[in-house]
């Protein structure tokens, strides 16, 4: 990978770090070890967060009939500038 000769020693290896984490993350987002290890059934609960880019795309699919072939649907940010959003607080649980 040619790009990576312009990388910093440190960025390379954080980048290879990131790629070492996320290839051990099933597509739950979960580490493999602890996602399928037996002894962590019924040790994980489900709960619904809402993705509001999502939810536009959701509404944009149901309120169309029929796309037109090769359609490709686009989320777009219109926010004005002038409405900046409050910090959005994580609350960490566990």
């Amino acid at each position: 990978m040619e790009y990576l000769s312009s990388w910093s020693e440190r960025d390379r290896t954080l980048a290879e770090g990131l790629l070492t984490y996320e290839a051990g993350l099933h597509s739950c987002g979960h580490p493999v070890g602890r996602a399928f290890n037996p002894e962590m059934d019924g040790w994980f609960e489900a709960e619904w967060d809402v993705c509001y880019a999502c939810a536009a795309a959701d509404r944009a699919r149901a309120d169309t009939e029929k796309p037109d072939p090769g359609a490709v649907l686009h989320v777009v940010d219109t926010r004005p500038a002038d409405k900046p959003l409050p910090p959005l607080v994580i609350p960490v649980t566990g």
